[in-house]
């Protein structure tokens, strides 16, 4: 039978995050905690020495069950909370998706126009090919564009696409560009930008050392700069690697990011969109590693390159002294 009296309140300890669970230990606890209490008469409620031992131990076990719910609540809670202040990642920072095996989002009946090929020829003479596409007539040239990797073993008689990278969702996949480097590795670049064009866009790159392989090892997509990078790299006789790299605006001189503002939520449009100011033109990256790292070594400016253009009148090239 219950003990006559009301039952005194424990301490407040902290409540778990189920609350049924809480509810039940704590309903434990307090029976525990009741049977200790003494009457008024100040004697114990327990008599028995096995009595006292079970509710001793039925006692730590509800406390140290509490404490530990308690934790757990406060970790998840913070976990919660710095899930909820962190930003959101840069989509176009992203590294892409690599697929080695043409799947049925990527296959030749499904696709538009395609463009910007690219051409490289190794030292046995394998020849590899690249360009970008996407689905449907305008799908080249939308985030749901993509680029093809193709190699020929046969001097061009026949053709196997090896890979397709495509950004994640909301980002332009484009321009891709091959090149083999001194050390006879081979080079895969593209373009990688939010929506058509989001004023920052960037250069990418995958490299293999076994481009005589029909299906070589590459390394990891790696961002090497703002721009895009459509031409080769030259090697000066020093060694160093040079990348022409332009960033620039389209036509209609502001970003070109366009998508309905509930499809792109929680991100906006705002958040897509980058003015990088003086950054803006004809760039030269400059590489004294072979490729390891990349520094910008000089730039042109827009206005600047429309005026030496316009000076130049029909020549259309631009010199710049004091070097590289």
């Amino acid at each position: 039978m219950e003990p006559p009296g009301s039952v005194e309140k424990m301490p407040n300890f902290h409540r778990a995050l189920d609350a049924g669970w809480a509810e039940l230990l704590e309903w434990r606890a307090l029976r525990v905690w009741n049977d200790f209490r003494l009457n008024p008469n100040g004697k114990s409620r327990l008599e028995r020495p096995m009595a006292k031992t079970f509710h001793i131990i039925a006692l730590a076990i509800s406390m140290t069950s509490m404490l530990i719910c308690g934790a757990l609540a406060q970790v998840i809670s913070s976990e919660q909370s710095q899930m909820t202040d962190s930003p959101l990642p840069d989509l176009a920072l992203q590294p892409p998706q690599v697929w080695s095996h043409i799947g049925p989002n990527h296959v030749k009946s499904s696709r538009g126009a395609q463009g910007v090929p690219g051409l490289e020829r190794t030292a046995q003479g394998r020849l590899w090919a690249s360009w970008y596409t996407g689905k449907g007539k305008r799908g080249v040239e939308s985030s749901s564009s993509y680029i093809v990797l193709a190699t020929s073993g046969d001097d061009g008689q026949s053709w196997s696409e090896k890979l397709v990278v495509q950004a994640r969702r909301f980002v332009h996949t484009y321009d891709p560009c091959l090149w083999i480097d001194p050390q006879e590795r081979m080079w895969f670049f593209w373009a990688q930008s939010a929506g058509v064009q989001d004023g920052r866009m960037g250069v990418w790159a995958m490299v293999t050392q076994d481009a005589d392989s029909e299906t070589p090892k590459w390394s990891e997509p790696r961002r090497i700069a703002n721009g895009v990078m459509l031409n080769k790299p030259t090697v000066l006789n020093s060694g160093d690697w040079l990348l022409p790299i332009g960033l620039w605006r389209d036509n209609t001189n502001v970003p070109n990011v366009k998508f309905d503002a509930q499809e792109l939520a929680p991100y906006t449009t705002a958040m897509l969109t980058h003015d990088l100011g003086e950054e803006r033109g004809s760039n030269v990256y400059r590489s004294t590693d072979q490729g390891k790292t990349f520094q910008m070594g000089t730039f042109i400016s827009v206005a600047y390159l429309a005026i030496a253009i316009k000076s130049s009148r029909s020549r259309g090239y631009v010199t710049h002294k004091g070097g590289i």
